[in-house]
């Protein structure tokens, strides 16, 4: 028998397990950087404003407006033939359009647009771990998505006050 088995005093006790249970843990390793990071509390404000922005399309439908705004978000990636896309892909871009169209991607220098592109093909791609590889090699995406977040929240907490 395995000796942390055997001695009841290597092991955590409950209070501890409810303890590390009740918070978030991240693990860091040596040669992260913080600009990887993406606080999943921001997945509701991310929400909201990919909600938002298909609301300030005047569509007749929730399709509708996704239509437009993948079409909006696609001219303002420099994206010119979406019919060379596979129809994953193509599914995919409209999938996470309006999330990131939160982080103004008609103001990113061309070389992120360029990554981003990439990044969203390989989201459409066979294998959703060449999708996650390249989000982790070029944080900039995730970097424009954040800086959204915290405009929403800052403006949120201002409001409140």
């Amino acid at each position: 028998m395995d000796q942390r088995r055997r001695d009841r005093s290597y092991r955590s006790g409950r209070q501890i397990l409810k303890q590390l249970a009740s918070v978030d843990m991240h693990l860091t390793l040596p040669g992260s950087r913080q600009s990887e990071f993406f606080d999943e509390e921001w997945l509701p404000t991310l929400s909201k404003l990919a909600t938002t922005a298909l609301g300030q399309i005047n569509a007749r439908t929730r399709q509708e407006s996704v239509d437009l705004l993948t079409k909006k978000f696609a001219r303002d990636l420099h994206i010119r033939f979406l019919n060379s896309w596979t129809a994953n892909e193509r599914r995919s871009l409209k999938a996470i359009a309006p999330l990131i169209v939160a982080g103004n991607p008609k103001i990113w220098p061309d070389s992120t647009k360029t990554v981003a592109r990439k990044i969203l093909r390989a989201k459409g791609g066979q294998y959703e771990l060449n999708f996650a590889r390249r989000l982790c090699d070029d944080s900039q995406l995730l970097a424009y998505c954040r800086a959204a977040c915290q405009r929403e929240e800052g403006l949120r907490v201002s409001a409140q006050r």
